[in-house]
């Protein structure tokens, strides 16, 4: 998903600067996950995860994914459950579309941009993966911390699709 933002024109830092802004430090960190090396690298500054990311691009097939929320110091294994997300700075909404999905997915790309259109809160900036869209909604006016709760609320985001 990185990579797809940066070939859209945004360099990383302004992407991170974007969707977390002054919120990260050591208590409430960045994590790039990437492919095929499936290994999380967690950040406590956007500095630090912009250089891991321009180091990272320069290897050939590299995929690097960013966690929505901000994670809690100290782990160690995996890319961190919901229970381990301090903060979260975006509202967002993951859109896949094509065959080969085990869900029922849009069909096309036109059709996945269309759910996004359908948010009660209109993206901020959308993410195209690949596979799908993402789009987030960034919290400008405060920022949600999470204390051992998890967040759900998809069904306010997204409402649901009336049958045709």
């Amino acid at each position: 998903m990185i990579r797809q933002a940066i070939q859209q024109g945004q360099d990383p830092r302004s992407f991170l600067d974007f969707l977390f802004g002054e919120e990260v430090d050591k208590d409430n960190q960045i994590s790039i996950f990437s492919l095929p090396h499936q290994a999380a690298n967690f950040f406590n500054s956007v500095g630090g995860a912009v250089q891991f990311i321009d180091t990272a691009r320069m290897r050939k097939g590299v995929d690097l994914y960013f966690g929505v929320g901000l994670y809690r110091l100290g782990i160690v294994k995996g890319r961190g459950k919901a229970e381990d997300v301090t903060k979260i700075t975006t509202l967002w909404s993951d859109v896949d579309f094509g065959p080969n999905h085990k869900k029922n997915v849009p069909p096309t790309e036109a059709d996945a941009r269309k759910v996004l259109a359908r948010m009660r809160f209109k993206p901020s900036l959308i993410v195209h993966s690949g596979h799908g869209y993402s789009g987030h909604r960034v919290l400008l006016e405060s920022r949600v911390h999470l204390q051992g709760h998890t967040l759900s609320c998809l069904g306010f985001i997204l409402p649901p699709v009336s049958e045709e």
